[in-house]
C-alpha cells in the first residue's frame, strides 16, 4: 500500500504532466481525478502530520504555526482548481460549452472547490453580461444605417449565439445558485432578457411580427419571477394583434424613419 509521501509525490507528478500537455480541455477527466487526489490529501490527518514533521525538521528562520500548516493543506485543491478557472475563461471566448460544463461539474462534485466554483460562476456571469451588451451595441450600430437585411443578419447572429451558447450556459449557472437566491438569479438573467427584448424590437421595426412575438415569448420564459416580466407581457400584448395578421415588410430595403433604434 502506498505511503502518504508516495501519494503526494504521485499527485505532484500528475499535476506537472497535465500542465505540460498544454491542451487541458481534452483531458478534463484526468484533472478531476487529480482534484480528488488533492482533496484527499487536504483532509488527511496523516498528511497533516507529514507536513508538521517536515516543518519541524527544516532549517527555517520562522516556523509555520499549526493553523498556518492546516490552512496551506486545505488550500491545495483550490490551487489546482484555479488552473481550470483559466481554462473555462478561454473556453467561453471559444464558445466551448462542453469544456465549461465539465469544469462546473467537477467543481460541484468536490466540497473543497467551493471558492474556485464561486469565482468561476462570477466570472462567467460577467462574461455573459459583456457578451450581451456587445451584441446589442453591434445591432444598434447596424440599425442606425436603417438597412433591413444587414440589421436582420446582425440580429439573427445574436439570436443564434443565445440559443447555442449563452442560454444553455445561463441555465447551468442557475443550477449553481440556490433557488432562494432570487436577487442573484435575477441579476444573472437580466442581460440576456434585455438582449432578447432588444432583438424583438428589431423584428417589430422590420414588421416581422411573428418573429418579434416568438423572441418576446422566449424572453418571458426567462423573466418569470423577475420585475422585467410585466414589461415583456405588455409588449407581447401589443405585438400579438400584429402577429396575427402576419404581414412582414416586403419589397422594402430601408426601415421607415419612425422605426429608429431605441
Amino acid at each position: 500500500m502506498a505511503t502518504i509521501e508516495q501519494i503526494h509525490a504521485a499527485a505532484l507528478i500528475r499535476f506537472y504532466r497535465l500542465l505540460r500537455l498544454g491542451d487541458i480541455s481534452g483531458v478534463l477527466g484526468k484533472w478531476q481525478h487529480l482534484l480528488e487526489s488533492f482533496s484527499h490529501l487536504a483532509q488527511s490527518p496523516e498528511f497533516r502530520s507529514l507536513l508538521v514533521r517536515v516543518e519541524n525538521s527544516g532549517d527555517f528562520e520562522k516556523r509555520a504555526e499549526a493553523h498556518e500548516i492546516a490552512a496551506a493543506q486545505g488550500e491545495m485543491p483550490e490551487c489546482v482548481a484555479k488552473v481550470l478557472v483559466e481554462v473555462a475563461d478561454e473556453a467561453f471566448y471559444n464558445s466551448d460549452l462542453s469544456v465549461i460544463s465539465k469544469i462546473l461539474e467537477a467543481f460541484q462534485s468536490l466540497n473543497c472547490c467551493e471558492n474556485p466554483r464561486r469565482l468561476l460562476v462570477e466570472m462567467l456571469e460577467g462574461h455573459i453580461a459583456n457578451s450581451c451588451n456587445q451584441a446589442q451595441d453591434d445591432i444598434q450600430r447596424v440599425w442606425k444605417r436603417a438597412q433591413i437585411d444587414p440589421l436582420k443578419e446582425a440580429t439573427q447572429k445574436a439570436i443564434t449565439h443565445i440559443d447555442k451558447f449563452c442560454e444553455p450556459l445561463l441555465l447551468q449557472l442557475l443550477l449553481q445558485m440556490p433557488p432562494a437566491n432570487v436577487h442573484d438569479r435575477d441579476r444573472l438573467k437580466g442581460p440576456l432578457i434585455q438582449l432578447l427584448n432588444y432583438c424583438s424590437k428589431v423584428y417589430d421595426a422590420c414588421h416581422e411580427y411573428l418573429l418579434a412575438e416568438f423572441i418576446l415569448e422566449k424572453a418571458s420564459v426567462l423573466a418569470r419571477g423577475t420585475p422585467m416580466l410585466a414589461m415583456l407581457n405588455n409588449r407581447l400584448d401589443s405585438i400579438r394583434p400584429k402577429a396575427a395578421k402576419r404581414k412582414p415588410l416586403q419589397g422594402v430595403s430601408i426601415i421607415p424613419r419612425k422605426c429608429k433604434p431605441p
